[in-house]
């Protein structure tokens, strides 16, 4: 028996041209890498200027990984998560022992694929590599989608940018706010339920040492709910945590919060709970999710400026006196540039450490 992998084969007959794809995230990629499998040439257009690191964790399952198998991306994403663990349900309310989860060992066997938990960027890299090598051209950037015009042959999508792009089939793979799904079927107005996601990577050298020994664990109460689990061969810890917030009804995956918020959502957890929630540095929420997700949306320079106009109000506390607020912009500029030039959140965090040992409090 032998396992399927993706190849190039003959180009499908029955399409003429490309497939347009709306969208360069897991999704889109993903369908854009199954389609050149089966011989579709695509065109994936994304609204970023520039293809970054972005987001946390995220859990494959022995079914997706089947699927990344498939696509030939499976084993090096595996290889590059390394072990799971078991993981354990407890209680939010003391940290008692609820349920096991399955032995790791017996996913292979059963379902014929390992169970993951790997860094999104880790997974959209894979994806956006394999896409490219089947075609250097497949991916264009700065091409945010506006609306399309279809009949029974073809779409012609349109963007703001002003160029568009005649299509025999569209996909619209743009997330929860699709703009393609409004076009097509109309708008709808999202109903906040009172329920907010909170998401922070914190390196393993800051973990609990009670978490480090508990490492894959998910806490269930009444009101809320976290998950921790390690990322990168025990690089990082992951941490999600879900809570009802009702003075919170901003839509998105990418709203800066504080520790201090955090905390205060958390704060019947047990400790090494609240301890691992402490331990999360500044720089994941600043460098690490703001500033990336904000140079997806307005560019890389001023993603940057933008990012430490935020970190410099925030330090502030929110009192606006000009002399301080330019003296934290400049430092948060420091370090935005440290993360971009680098690209690891060491450098800024080493950086802010250190100011915070020379200058007192940044």
């Amino acid at each position: 028996m032998t396992r399927e992998t993706a190849g190039s084969r003959p180009a499908a007959r029955y399409l003429d041209g490309p497939v347009a794809i709306i969208g360069a995230g897991i999704g889109g990629l993903t369908a854009a890498l199954s389609l050149q499998h089966f011989g579709v040439p695509v065109r994936v257009f994304e609204q970023a200027r520039a293809l970054r690191e972005i987001g946390a964790g995220v859990t494959i399952t022995p079914n997706a990984m089947n699927v990344l198998d498939f696509l030939g991306i499976g084993s090096a994403l595996a290889e590059q998560a390394g072990e799971t663990l078991r993981y354990f349900v407890r209680s939010a309310a003391d940290g008692r022992v609820l349920e096991r989860g399955p032995d790791p060992d017996s996913f292979v066997p059963e379902f014929g694929a390992p169970y993951c938990n790997l860094h999104r960027a880790d997974l959209h890299s894979a994806l956006t590599d394999a896409v490219t090598n089947n075609d250097p051209d497949a991916i264009l950037l700065n091409h945010r989608f506006d609306h399309l015009e279809q009949d029974g042959d073809k779409v012609v999508a349109h963007f703001s940018n002003r160029t568009t792009y005649e299509a025999p089939a569209l996909i619209g793979a743009d997330g929860g706010a699709s703009a393609v799904r409004n076009v097509v079927f109309g708008g709808q107005n999202a109903s906040y339920t009172g329920h907010v996601a909170l998401r922070a990577l914190v390196p393993f050298t800051r973990v609990p040492q009670a978490i480090i020994a508990d490492p894959y664990a998910l806490y269930v109460g009444a009101g809320g709910s976290l998950i921790h689990y390690p990322l990168r061969r025990q690089a990082t810890m992951n941490l999600l945590g879900n809570a009802q917030a009702a003075q919170w009804q901003a839509e998105g995956w990418s709203i800066p919060a504080t520790v201090q918020e955090f905390l205060s959502l958390f704060e019947n957890f047990p400790e090494p709970v609240r301890e691992l929630i402490a331990a999360v540095p500044e720089e994941t929420i600043f460098r690490g999710i703001m500033q990336p997700t904000l140079q997806q949306k307005v560019g890389r320079w001023q993603g940057i400026l933008l990012t430490a106009i935020v970190f410099s109000v925030y330090h502030v506390h929110f009192q606006f006196a000009l002399a301080r607020i330019i003296s934290h912009c400049c430092w948060g500029l420091i370090l935005g540039v440290l993360r971009e030039r680098t690209g690891t959140l060491w450098a800024p965090a080493i950086a802010h450490a250190l100011m915070w040992i020379i200058f007192g409090a940044i």
